[in-house]
């Protein structure tokens, strides 16, 4: 089963959703989690049909910012469990699987988010009984080595992050294409890439 997750900067732009079109098609996506779709579940509807997934759960957009939205195929079980502005969790089911639990996530940038962050981490965390796999955008690295130029990120997150990983006997899995995941594509002493987990 092929699950990807994309942070997608806004579906209002025809281009990204060809782009998203594109990308299901090339992949043989059964299943796609998209952040920051600044868009509402009506949107979404247009979206899913255009890209000819099945079924579709949406977390509506504030204003112009974030929004979530998980779509999937036929041949993928879906059952939402709980969502919020940052995550929905699902159960996921397909012909020759077991069931496991799956916890779509996106981590907003705004003061002190990484400590609401890992309590809601911690919270979906004690609730699963099972198999689990919690993809997304955490926006958090674990250590000074996953990123490169801009200011230092607080230790404090750093820390607090691995303690959530490490209470919930989550595992980083490391991508298998390129180290870092987020570059600002600035020159000189602006220049910043990061690997978020």
């Amino acid at each position: 089963m092929k699950i990807i997750c994309w942070n997608c900067r806004g579906l209002r732009n025809p281009a990204i959703v060809c782009d998203l079109k594109q990308l299901l098609v090339v992949k043989n996506l059964l299943i796609i989690f998209l952040s920051e779709t600044k868009a509402k579940a009506r949107e979404m509807v247009r979206v899913r049909i255009k890209c000819s997934m099945d079924g579709c759960f949406v977390v509506d957009a504030k204003g112009r910012c974030g929004g979530l939205a998980l779509l999937w195929k036929n041949k993928a079980k879906v059952s939402i469990k709980n969502f919020s502005n940052n995550h929905i969790h699902s159960v996921i089911s397909s012909e020759g699987l077991d069931s496991f639990h799956f916890t779509s996530f996106y981590r907003f940038f705004y003061l002190n988010s990484h400590v609401q962050s890992c309590e809601l981490l911690r919270k979906v965390g004690n609730l699963i009984h099972g198999d689990w796999i919690i993809e997304g955008d955490f926006n958090s690295i674990l250590n000074d080595n996953e990123k490169i130029g801009g200011r230092t990120k607080p230790r404090v997150s750093m820390e607090e992050f691995e303690r959530v990983l490490d209470e919930l006997a989550l595992v980083d899995i490391k991508t298998d294409k390129r180290w870092f995941t987020e570059s600002n594509n600035m020159d000189g002493s602006s220049f910043v890439k990061e690997r978020y987990d």
